[in-house]
């Protein structure tokens, strides 16, 4: 199992400091289920626990903050420790299952449950319940998906990114491009930067404009990218997608800007891209917790019940 370095702790809290583009502990409750990675271990616990236990409103006077904090004491002694997130598990019950030598990333909601990237480590070891039904598996990266409650496990496929650039002939002179950025891959690719730029007159690149686009797996996305007024018609244009260390993964090709009356079969048709690097996508994390002592974070997509 690969060695993690100890976590910096903060001088003044003397928690455990997460580090830019590092993950020091996970846990996300999604539709059922508590999942928990800590970089070395991968815990799934399957629960049907209650997400809000009361509302309340925030006191405003001495009479409803009494109120507020009676309705809290009952809930003092199940406070969290947040360095110790698998330890937020003990207070649901359930089947519970532990992958040692396993990490997860890129956990999200699809429109039929959810899904998941598992990477497993050479070695690894299912201890407990097989909920994912990993067990005997080739180490390597995995996508799971939970359909209608039941979990499918895949090879995980590297991103496959493409960019397609349309010049649209109203709204600005010149008029906006309209990209489309699409994931034919199986791993998603998050916060990337999109970068257009045009070319000075000893042909330097200049950078335009620069926008965060989300580049999810088997999806495509739609950004408009308005360009300055100043820009002649007739300059020459190219679109490309950075990752969060600044890496170039997809890059177009140099092409001219349209005028403002030009039909839209003759404006900047397509910039097909040719994929550089598929870089390591970002881990993130989420920490949830139930009840009015523990904040509750929601993952993108999902509705307010």
């Amino acid at each position: 199992m690969r060695e993690i370095a100890p976590p910096e702790l903060d001088k003044e809290t003397g928690l455990q400091r997460a580090l830019p583009g590092r993950v020091i502990d996970s846990l996300f409750e999604i539709s059922g289920y508590l999942l928990q990675s800590s970089g070395e271990s991968v815990t799934i616990v399957q629960s049907n626990h209650s997400r809000v236990e009361f509302t309340i409103s925030p006191p405003t006077d001495k009479e409803s903050w009494e109120f507020f904090r009676a309705q809290l004491r009952p809930y003092e002694n199940q406070r969290r420790d947040p360095s110790d997130l698998r330890s937020w598990l003990d207070a649901f019950p359930g089947p519970r299952g532990e992958i040692a030598g396993a990490s997860v990333a890129n956990v999200r909601l699809t429109d039929d449950g959810f899904r998941f990237e598992l990477a497993l480590a050479p070695g690894y070891q299912v201890n407990g319940p097989d909920l994912l039904g990993v067990a005997g598996l080739t180490p390597g990266k995995y996508v799971v998906e939970s359909r209608d409650g039941a979990f499918m496990v895949t090879p995980q496929t590297p991103a496959q990114l493409s960019l397609a650039v349309r010049q649209a002939t109203v709204g600005g002179a010149p008029p906006p491009l309209q990209i489309t950025v699409a994931n034919s891959g199986g791993a998603d690719m998050r916060d990337l930067t999109l970068v257009v730029e045009t070319q000075d007159a000893s042909g330097k690149p200049v950078e335009l404009a620069r926008t965060t686009v989300q580049a999810l797996a088997g999806q495509s996305t739609q950004v408009r990218v308005d360009l300055p007024s100043t820009l002649a018609t007739g300059a020459t244009l190219r679109v490309r997608q950075e990752d969060s260390q600044g890496q170039v993964v997809a890059r177009g090709e140099w092409a001219p800007l349209a005028g403002s009356s030009t039909p839209p079969r003759a404006a900047i048709a397509s910039l097909n891209q040719v994929p550089i690097l598929a870089p390591v996508a970002v881990l993130f994390a989420v920490f949830v917790g139930m009840g009015a002592a523990l904040a509750l974070r929601r993952l993108p997509g999902e509705s307010t019940r």
